[in-house]
């Protein structure tokens, strides 16, 4: 979000009068052409725009907003009334050209089309090189694909063109976080709560999607810097107050529930995380991870039904992740289908990375399941030393054990 200069209003797009298309932002009412500028004489120079704005406006000869600008407050010196006429024109168009790129942008990234919108980003800031809302989309789009690079520089740009744009912290701290960056990514959470979006002028210009206002805006930054203090450092209970706080700006945000589950979860506070993981559902029945979630605490819970209930809906939700197949697969195994557990189990290795303690842990059960007693109790066992909290391992370390003080 991007609030008005106090002296110089700033590139709106559709639907803006006159006068916000002719100053961007960054030029001053006392604005002049700069010295040495290789204009043409007057009289051509009325001449060239006349014919300009016969032939359909060819806006592609303005190399940039700011030159056009440039080339206006001389025409008012001039006091061509025609020129401007034609001049301002050329300027709404190319203004509307600029607009309607970044509308197609955005349309292609809410498709899934990252290349394209990036595409598009790009004939819009050839056209405006100093709009910050262009830089942050493009980051966002970079961030998509897998460009984390190219989206902090976009991000950065953004941020040098308009410090007080909370969007561009956001999207900067989102960013950082993907790169595990957490304390970067607290810092920018930090200063977007800092610059007040509540006090920010809504984007209504030319942004076709994401229309942030306050009261949505606020509520993702607490989330998002939740997820920094957990992740990044294990702070939960710092973690489980910015979801506090989420929640309470947006009492309908089922990822801010989902997330504050999974921390009252990792403080052994069950009953609280089933709580909310319940509430997250019901906010967005098709919530695949809260699910999943809920049926991993009801198989620690030994409510085996209901775990395995919970994470096969997960499962029809979403086919490719290692997780639900992981939690159904302990969940079939502590009920005693063995063949069922063994399928969901290799399933959930062969999704994993190679390596991840994931991975090695449900190969330690693959592995129980199939009589390899030994390799079942080093995988096991091995996890267990790593994280002690994991006590839900224990039985089955003992089981292997045992099958191997039997032989």
């Amino acid at each position: 979000m991007e609030g008005p200069s106090k002296t110089v209003e700033p590139f709106m797009g559709h639907g803006a009068g006159l006068g916000r298309i002719l100053a961007p932002e960054g030029l001053g009412r006392g604005f002049r052409p700069q010295r040495g500028l290789n204009l043409p004489k007057p009289k051509s120079l009325e001449s060239h725009f006349l014919q300009f704005s016969l032939n359909a406006f060819q806006v592609s000869k303005l190399t940039s907003l700011f030159r056009a600008v440039e080339v206006l407050n001389l025409c008012l010196t001039m006091k061509s009334f025609r020129l401007i006429l034609s001049l301002a024109a050329c300027l709404l168009l190319t203004s509307r050209a600029f607009c309607s790129l970044v509308d197609e942008g955005n349309a292609k990234a809410a498709k899934g089309d990252f290349d394209g919108a990036i595409a598009d980003y790009n004939k819009a800031i050839d056209l405006n090189g100093n709009d910050a809302v262009v830089y942050t989309f493009r980051g966002n789009a970079k961030r998509n694909k897998g460009d984390l690079d190219g989206a902090m520089a976009d991000m950065d740009k953004a941020i040098a063109l308009n410090t007080n744009y909370v969007d561009a912290y956001i999207s900067r701290g989102v960013t950082r976080q993907t790169k595990l960056d957490f304390d970067g990514a607290i810092a920018d959470f930090k200063k977007a709560i800092e610059l007040k979006p509540e006090d920010v002028v809504n984007l209504n210009n030319c942004i076709g999607f994401a229309n942030w206002e306050s009261a949505q805006l606020k509520p993702v930054i607490y989330y998002h810097r939740g997820i920094g203090e957990k992740e990044g450092n294990g702070n939960l209970d710092a973690a489980i107050t910015d979801f506090n706080k989420a929640i309470e700006l947006n009492p309908d945000y089922a990822e801010a529930y989902n997330s504050r589950g999974y921390a009252k979860r990792c403080k052994g506070d069950l009953n609280g995380a089933i709580a909310d993981y319940s509430k997250a559902i019901k906010l967005k029945p098709d919530f695949a991870w809260a699910y999943n979630n809920r049926g991993w605490i009801e198989f620690l819970e030994t409510n085996y039904d209901s775990a395995i209930s919970d994470a096969t809906y997960a499962i029809q939700l979403n086919s490719t992740n290692r997780s639900f197949y992981d939690t159904r697969g302990w969940a079939r195994y502590s009920k005693g289908d063995s063949a069922g557990a063994l399928e969901d189990c290799e399933k959930a290795v062969g999704l994993s990375r190679v390596g991840t303690w994931q991975a090695v842990e449900t190969q330690g059960l693959v592995n129980l399941i199939r009589g390899d007693y030994n390799m079942a109790f080093q995988q096991l066992n091995n996890s267990f030393q790593n994280d002690p909290s994991k006590r839900y391992l224990l039985p089955f370390i003992e089981k292997a054990k045992a099958k191997l003080n039997s032989k």
